[in-house]
């Protein structure tokens, strides 16, 4: 997957801050990033990122930084193409403000950054901004020309992926087939909204379980009993928005 990492277009005002000033004879640089896809196809689910705190790259002298707690807020705006599923910080055991669009609080105590992930879904096809900027802070900023960045993102028709993985049936045995199901536009894995599977043996049509999570398909297949060293011939679809896809795959049934 291709990702675009996007800096700071715009100059973003200070606002007046809610809490306490550290010290105010000491700027700090900060900055708001992001990084996304650069294309994904139309009704996938994606991750934006928003990485905000210091500049790593801009001039401060650590030793003045701020005894007290030093903060910031941030906002994001989606477009009409765009829509939030969920958002939080990464990682496990840490409080995941979740679903921050708006008066988003990072403190820090020293020099740092953090990253805060939107799961975002593609509605519309067309070049979608995402707007992410910096509102408030508790210090002066050094450089306000980084304090606004902009997320594009292309949608465009979706194709699907189905990988099959190795299966090796047997016969009386329930075979478990299962595919990878990826975009083919951003290669990201995708949740197919409908699926189905089925087999063809001889002059018998076998009628499968399929299920999926996590960007895999499960098809289950029950083999009869007697059809060792015959041909079995799958067939697997999936569809999501309006992609649709089927790949087969033919197994000899061992016994």
């Amino acid at each position: 997957m291709r990702s675009v990492r996007t800096v700071a277009v715009a100059l973003a005002a200070l606002a007046v801050p809610t809490v306490a000033l550290a010290d105010s004879s000491t700027p700090v640089d900060l900055q708001i990033t992001t990084t996304q896809p650069e294309k994904v196809g139309l009704g996938e689910t994606f991750v934006v990122g928003i990485t905000v705190g210091i500049n790593p790259d801009g001039s401060m002298d650590i030793v003045r930084f701020p005894d007290s707690p030093w903060s910031l807020t941030w906002a994001v705006t989606f477009p009409a193409g765009l829509t939030m599923v969920s958002g939080g910080w990464p990682g496990l055991g840490t409080p995941k403000l979740p679903n921050c669009v708006a008066n988003c609080v990072y403190v820090m105590k020293a020099p740092a950054t953090r990253g805060y992930e939107y799961r975002v879904k593609a509605t519309n096809i067309g070049a979608e901004i995402l707007n992410a900027r910096i509102t408030q802070t508790s210090n002066p900023d050094a450089l306000v020309a980084n304090n606004t960045a902009e997320a594009l993102v292309r949608v465009v028709p979706l194709r699907i992926t189905l990988r099959p993985e190795q299966a090796r049936p047997r016969a009386g045995r329930r075979l478990l087939w299962k595919l990878a199901a990826t975009s083919a536009i951003s290669g990201l894995a995708i949740q197919p909204t409908k699926k189905s599977c089925n087999a063809q043996l001889g002059t018998s049509h076998l009628i499968g379980n399929a299920t999926a999570t996590n960007g895999k398909i499960n098809c289950a297949l029950q083999i009869p009993a007697g059809s060792a060293g015959k041909k079995l011939t799958a067939t697997a679809t999936a569809s999501l928005a309006a992609a649709h896809t089927t790949v087969s795959r033919t197994f000899v049934i061992h016994g």
